[in-house]
């Protein structure tokens, strides 16, 4: 094989992504990463099946934060946000609510990965088995929401006392997915 060395560099021509084409109106659960060199936006669907959580990596001031607050904006309208800030910096400046304490993320986690056995019921009880198809054909009030957990500082949860227990049940949750159309952004 070959040794390559990749570079970032800083563009003077920057494009800037309008979030309003993926807030309300958008199909999906969509929202953009950045820029290609040709200038067209990258995007990831969460409803897309065969990208179903998305892990942020990377350097301290990489725009990791940056990314989980578009992902904050865009999903706000589409689906019901469960975020979690471990540190109280980065998801403090929005306007949503997050979660903080461990044993509160211990108790959201176990609601929503018993909700997984009752929204499998549900889709069963159509005979579909996906959440859009369950939307259609369900009166309004019973349709469902998709769920996503926007954790910040994954590694910060480790310090928490019920850390043991959330990786597992964060594990189970990702595992089974589809069949309740819970997503994962950390």
């Amino acid at each position: 094989g070959t040794w390559l060395l990749g570079i970032e560099v800083p563009r003077e021509d920057r494009k800037f992504i309008e979030l309003k084409t993926y807030t309300r109106k958008a199909k999906g659960l969509k929202f953009p990463l950045g820029n290609t060199l040709d200038k067209s936006t990258i995007e990831i669907d969460l409803a897309d099946p065969n990208y179903p959580h998305l892990l942020i990596q990377g350097t301290t001031w990489s725009w990791k934060s940056q990314i989980l607050r578009i992902a904050v904006e865009c999903l706000y309208w589409k689906a019901k946000l469960i975020l979690v800030d471990t540190k109280l910096t980065e998801l403090d400046e929005t306007k949503w609510e997050y979660i903080t304490d461990d044993d509160i993320l211990f108790n959201v986690l176990n609601r929503e990965y018993y909700n997984i056995k009752m929204r499998a019921n549900l889709f069963k009880s159509v005979w579909v088995k996906d959440i859009e198809e369950y939307n259609k054909k369900v009166k309004p009030k019973d349709r469902i929401d998709h769920v996503v957990f926007i954790i910040d500082e994954m590694a910060d949860l480790r310090l928490w006392d019920f850390w043991k227990e959330i990786e597992s049940i964060l594990e189970k949750i990702s595992n089974v997915w589809r069949s309740a159309w819970i997503h994962l952004i950390l």
